[in-house]
């Protein structure tokens, strides 16, 4: 797998919580603050789409209607646009989901 050059990202949140394993209920190994910075150094296994499109997710993996935390969601702003995120919990009128910030 060819390597692509490091990634920087920038906590926005008041604070972040980095986990041992992609699930809340691992323990934290480190409180990021904001205006954190991390970089990308490794891939985990799992290919990505290679597009900026958030509908570019609708067709990877398997559709469920149960999702877990962590499951990648789609959602549809109208016919083209849409915002991508990971599944974090539900309420009977909402879903919570951890995802950058919609554009303006």
């Amino acid at each position: 797998m060819p390597s692509r050059p490091a990634v920087r990202h920038e906590v926005i949140a008041t604070g972040l919580n980095l986990r041992e394993s992609a699930d809340l209920a691992a323990p934290v190994i480190r409180r990021l603050k904001q205006g954190g910075r991390l970089v990308y150094v490794e891939r985990t296994g799992h290919t990505g789409t290679d597009s900026a499109s958030a509908r570019s997710w609708i067709t990877w993996g398997n559709a469920t209607t149960s999702p877990s935390v962590g499951c990648i969601l789609v959602r549809q702003r109208d016919a083209i646009q849409g915002h991508v995120g990971l599944f974090v919990s539900r309420t009977p009128t909402r879903v919570r989901l951890l995802a950058d910030r919609a554009p303006s």
